[in-house]
């Protein structure tokens, strides 16, 4: 049986109360006596506090599978605004739990929701549901609690209407039971009372530790709550009527959480009665352990209570051996089964009299505690556990339900869901667009949580059913690839069938190649009659890739292939909502889909090459060329290199050398190899000889090509794996290639002559911002064409058969295929780890531009995070979050406060924001050594990486060897892969863009205006040497020398910092007095709403940045987000946003001045210039604001954390 647990009781406040203990005791039970039924419990993302300590709690018991549930906030019942929402989250829910296909669903408190972001169930059909149901008091003392309140007596009477609605209910004793019969008139054989049990935590403790500073000498004890129905008024009136001697010798003690209304009202009325603050002691929240302690010496502990649905506080205290008295109503009674424990609740004489008693009379003391050992024999959580389990398996009637019937199911509720959230749309117009985005992005979320839960109950079978999809009758790469691991699989095994399709859709194959290839054939057959759900996986290889469609139990992509660093962040969105998981060509495409954001299981499969082998090289053809043949083969795409290949060639030889370069490309719309070839002929007359071979060659001709030449010359500027490359090695001919893309899974110094590179921005035709290639230096192709050309036939040989070896060792498709199965074995593995806990170390709380930027980013984090932070931090925001401030940046600081907080909190990945000035170098790398040793993921976020002059002994290389542990390291710029590239470390390096705040920004309203309205521009970031701001206001001076309209509106603030102080000074004596009505300067330090609407007042925003070591500006991206023109002095500081910005000619007075008045004139006039660049600027802004850059570090997070 499916047994799955709505455990929202153990997150709203009922986690602080009897209903959450009884709760979790009830769990605990269960997981211990479950036998073979699988247990599935479900929390809510909407109480985060809560979501470790109980990752932690079920990770303990190591039993069941917990499930996070991911909402939107605002749904609490007390608030009228959250009606919407929290009918849509109800609704969310409903399909999230019916997507995890249970056969029972067990909510352990029904009536949460009122005052927390709790979310009712309803609508549930195909499976039966149940309520844990602890008491009716609200329906019962409807006078005290529903009728003073009309919204919670809305709230009570509508969940209560859902609840009658239940298949059973378990009740905690036989008192909640007769209730619920007698109130919601229900079949009694579905009403099942299990009665409770105390906590096996609680017993007699004989320390007083954690007491000792709460109550000094004997005491009555109370423990529980303070609402109406505890009759504590009646309690501390009879304690103010015992004899003077026994209130001297006995205090009261309240233990236990109250409200401050609660608490006011004990407090007066303990002042009515004379009581003093030494007398009635009320302790607030204690801990289980304080709370066992209080009830171990307590001289008698008492329940007032006039109605109680167990009464769990009566059960604790008489495991811990105190003698207890309680009311003689509702379920008290029967719990401790001893008339001389009962008063009457209601008569405050009857409450004095049997204190009094009990303290008084040995003979009665020694029968309570009697009682109390007898009683909790018979009041044991495996009782409970056993009757609540009877009673579910009595009443369900478990049916297997196959992948397909649960597909169609799944898909009518998710086009039911849609349909009701369309219809609460239309409804109300004015609903939050957020809104929209927040559920899109929910339901996604819980798709791909549900179909990670379910995927167990259909396993795969060591031969399992595969539907791979794509084209495969053609000579196209990806055909080439889906056929053969087709093929590989089959043979394998498995049972495969080969759909034909692509990016745009299905296509009916070639049915002369389908005669061809019998046994294709009949795998493409058996797809058109293979049920679609009947298969174990659904695999694609197309381009674009489409995966929103895919309906198979497992579904993913294989050979998957990628070039340059960037990827579309739409595909990152839908591969990471639709797909279980990737296998990737390379270690390549491995690490920058997870360097973009994929956060799947992404295995390495490679790419098969043995076919080649079966190729019989065609030895009627023969190719025209001198002595010595280069030979580059690709489609000439800009990132083949075919440019640099030809000026390479120019360089290296002459017409005179007896040397060959065989082009063997195709025509394309990106072919341009001949003009370029043209070009440098007409520039060079002694440029050598080039052959361009365009025409189909059949495989058999290829090969003979690749046998006719010397050496295969492959520049390319990025490779997903490099088919040509390894076709080449088999065939005897070593290569050239760059030093960077997944040809280097099989490229080394040994096998191929390898190219130094530099990383450049990639100009392909997706136009992906911050995305890079490896462009080869032109030297260093020069350098390797001419080694090639002189070494003899035997070295070359030797390149080659050493490639060759290792490709037909590990690259055969029988080893693809098997890695392949074995990664769908491992999918359950990777996915069953629980979400990394997550450490940062930054600023925190202080003017710090990267205490900003971790702000900024983790405003969006969808998960929690522990900060460990600089002590300079103000300590005085309380938004929830669990920051510690544990290291200073003294260069004296070993980072031991902060590594014994990191190991406290059981950190799975670190995050650590670095600047030169944080810290010891030393320390830091002993830090990160420590915690690579550890097992931890480690991401560090560069954002300098140029060594600073002012502290010549913190140099980056001295970090080398520990930056190598680093599983990411992330910069913001080209230049920083470079600079960190000449140190040796690529592989762990990628750029994560600085982000820009979410802001609605206004239109250009400089657009179309005329010379009669001032041109306003603003200046933003910190008063510092290097902003330029000095220059700016002298530049402002010549233009009203000039008499132009302008305006400027600097915001720049304060730094804490001498020099900042006295440059405001100075630039506060330059404004004074004939600037007055030109510059207004403002030096406080604004909000980011207050920045942004400054800024979107401004025609233009200006930067005008002298000298820096920095390799980003965060300052610019303030600009950039209010949607207005961006211009900035020619800086490398800007490059990461060159594309976007307008550019001054200089940084001088006078060349700021002039690119004002130039950019005034484009901008006013609309031209080409800055129409292209704020179309560029509008995309960029796109993917690099907060809620983006914030969403793909998280998934960069997760991906490391599943992939580790």
């Amino acid at each position: 049986m499916r047994i799955l647990f709505d455990l929202q009781a153990l997150q709203t406040e009922s986690r602080f109360r009897g209903i959450g203990r009884y709760a979790k005791s009830l769990i605990d039970s269960l997981v211990r006596t479950s036998g073979n039924h699988q247990m599935i419990f479900v929390i809510s993302d909407l109480f985060p506090e809560t979501v470790e300590p109980l990752k932690a709690y079920f990770e303990e018991l190591d039993a069941g599978e917990l499930v996070l549930f991911s909402g939107v906030a605002g749904v609490r019942a007390m608030e009228i605004e959250t009606v919407p929402n929290r009918l849509v989250q109800e609704r969310i829910y409903s399909t999230f739990i019916a997507d995890l296909k249970p056969d029972v669903l067990l909510i352990l408190s029904p009536f949460e929701g009122y005052v927390d972001d709790a979310i009712r169930p309803v609508n549930l059909e195909g499976f039966l549901v149940g309520g844990l149901i602890h008491d009716l008091i609200p329906l019962v003392q409807k006078n005290i609690y529903l009728d003073p309140n009309p919204r919670y007596s809305n709230f009570y009477m509508d969940t209560l209407l859902g609840v009658k609605n239940f298949d059973f209910f378990l009740t905690n004793s036989d008192n909640t039971k007769q209730e619920l019969l007698q109130h919601c008139h229900l079949n009694p054989d579905v009403v099942i009372n299990i009665d409770g049990a105390p906590e096996p935590f609680f017993e007699f403790d004989d320390d007083k530790d954690e007491i000792h500073e709460i109550i000094d000498g004997k005491y009555i004890l109370y423990s529980g709550g303070g609402d109406p129905r505890k009759n504590l008024p009646r309690l501390i009136s009879a304690y103010s009527k015992l004899p003077i001697d026994v209130q001297r010798e006995y205090k009261i003690v309240f233990a236990g959480r109250l409200s401050p209304g609660e608490q006011h009202v004990l407090v007066e009325q303990c002042s009515r009665n004379g009581l003093s603050e030494e007398q009635a002691i009320f302790t607030g929240y204690v801990s289980d352990r304080a709370l066992r302690q209080l009830y171990s010496h307590c001289s008698l502990f008492i329940f007032p209570s006039y109605h109680e649905g167990l009464g769990l506080p009566v059960l604790e205290a008489m495991k811990c051996g105190a003698p207890v008295i309680v009311a003689n109503a509702a379920a008290l009674p029967a719990l401790v089964d001893f008339d001389g424990a009962l008063f009457d609740p209601f008569d405050v004489l009857s409450i004095c009299d049997k204190i009094k008693e009990a303290l008084t009379n040995e003979e009665l003391r020694r029968a309570l505690i009697e009682n109390a050992i007898t009683r909790c024999s018979i009041y044991t959580w495996e009782r409970s556990a056993g009757l609540a389990l009877g009673a579910l398996n009595s009443l369900t009637d478990v049916k297997d339900v196959n992948f397909e019937e649960y597909s169609i199911l799944r898909d009518n509720r998710y086009a039911a869901l849609i349909e009701f959230i369309g219809q609460k749309i239309a409804d109300d117009p004015d609903l939050e667009k957020s809104h929209l985005l927040q559920w899109s992005q929910q339901i996604a979320n819980n798709q791909t949580t549900a179909r990670r839960v379910v995927r167990s109950s259909w396993p795969i079978a060591e031969s399992s059913n595969w539907r791979l999809e794509g084209p495969f009758d053609s000579t196209y790469s990806l055909a080439l690839v889906n056929r053969e691991i087709a093929r590989a699989l089959e043979v394998n095994g498995n049972r495969v069938s080969l759909h034909s399709t692509e990016g745009l859709g299905d296509f009916e194959p070639n049915a002369q190649f389908l005669r061809k290839h019998p046994d294709l054939k009949q795998l493409y057959d058996r797809s058109k009659t293979y049920n679609v759900f009947a298969n174990d996986v659904q695999s694609r290889n197309i381009y674009p890739p489409r995966v929103s469609d895919m309906r198979g139990k497992i579904n993913m992509l294989h050979n998957y292939a990628w070039e340059e660093s960037g990827f579309p962040s739409q595909w990152v969105d839908q591969f990471n909502d639709y797909l279980d998981g990737i296998a990737c060509v390379s270690n390549h495409v491995r690490s920058l889909l997870i360097s973009n954001g994929v956060a799947l299981p992404l295995s390495v499969t490679g790419n098969g090459v043995d076919h080649w082998e079966k190729v019989v090289s065609d030895k009627e053809i023969s190719f025209e060329g001198r002595e010595f043949k280069f030979l580059h083969v690709s489609s000439c795409f800009p990132r083949k290199g075919i440019d640099l290949l030809l000026e390479a060639f120019g360089f290296a030889f002459s017409i005179k050398d007896n040397v060959s370069l065989i082009i063997k490309t195709f025509p394309n719309p990106h072919n341009d190899v001949r003009a370029q070839l043209n070009r440098h002929r007409s520039r060079n007359p002694l440029y050598p000889h080039v052959i361009i071979l365009e025409e189909d060659l059949q495989e058999s001709q290829l090969k003979a090509l690749y046998e006719a030449c010397d050496v295969l010359v492959c520049p390319s500027f990025a490779e997903g794996f490099g088919l040509p490359l390894a076709e080449a090695m088999l065939s005897g001919v070593p290569v050239i290639t760059t030093a960077w893309g997944g040809q280097m899974d099989f490229c080394s110094t040994e096998t191929a002559w390898l190219l130094d590179y530099d990383f450049k921005l990639a100009k392909s035709h997706i136009d992906l911002p911050d995305s890079v290639w490896a462009v080869p230096k032109t030297c260093a192709i020069v350098n390797a064409m001419k080694e090639a050309y002189a070494s003899s036939a035997e070295e070359r040989s030797l390149k080659a058969e050493l490639g060759k070896a290792l490709l037909l060792k590990r690259f055969r498709w029988q080893h693809v295929a098997h890695r392949l199965s074995q990664s769908i074995k491992d999918l359950g593995l990777a996915q069953k780890k629980n979400e990394p806990r997550v450490g940062w170390v930054t600023t925190w709380d202080t003017k710090c531009g990267i205490a900003t930027y971790s702000e900024h980013l983790l405003e969006y984090w969808p998960g929690q995070v522990s900060i460990f932070a600089r002590k300079d931090g103000q300590r005085i925001r309380n938004d929830g979050r669990d920051v510690q401030f544990t290291w200073r940046d003294d260069n004296q600081d070993n980072l031991g406060e902060t590594q014994t907080s990191i190991d406290d909190h059981n950190i799975d990945v670190i995050v650590i924001q670095f600047n030169y000035g944080f810290f010891n170098f030393k320390s830091f790398s002993n830090f990160i050594e420590r915690n690579h040793f550890l097992g931890r993921k480690i991401i560090v976020v560069l954002h300098s990486t140029t060594d600073p002059v002012q502290t010549p002994e913190k140099k980056l290389e001295n970090l080398v060897p520990a930056l190598k542990l680093c599983d990411r390291l992330l910069v913001h710029g080209c230049s920083d892969l470079n600079r960190l590239k000449t140190y040796g470390l690529v592989e762990n390096v990628a750029i994560f863009p600085h982000g820009i705040l979410d802001f609605e920004g206004s239109a250009n309203s400089a657009y179309n205006r005329t010379d009669k309205d001032a041109f306003t521009v603003a200046t933003y970031g910190f008063f510092l040497p290097h902003k330029g701001l000095i220059e700016t206001i002298q530049a402002f001076d010549l233009l009203r020398e000039k008499g132009a309209n302008v305006k400027l509106n600097m915001l720049n603030a304060q730094f804490p910092a001498p020099i900042s102080a006295s440059l405001i000074r100075e630039a506060q004596s330059m404004i004074r007095g004939k600037l007055d009505d030109v510059v207004s300067l403002t030096t406080d330090f604004l909000s980011d709403r207050e920045s942004l609407e400054q800024l979107s007042a401004a025609d233009l925003i200006l930067y005008p940045y002298q000298n820096t070591a920095e390799s980003a500006s965060g300052a610019v991206r303030y600009g950039l987000a209010v949607n207005k023109p961006v211009a900035v002095s020619p800086a490398p500081i800007f490059d990461d946003v060159n594309d976007v910005v307008f550019q001054l000619p200089g940084t001088n007075p006078e060349a700021i001045a002039n690119g004002v008045i130039a950019l005034r004139e484009s901008i006013r006039t609309g031209d080409d210039l800055f129409l292209k660049k704020s179309a560029c600027a509008s995309r960029w802004c796109d993917s690099h604001r907060y809620s983006y850059v914030s969403k793909r570090l998280y998934n960069i997070v997760r991906g490391l954390w599943i992939n580790g």
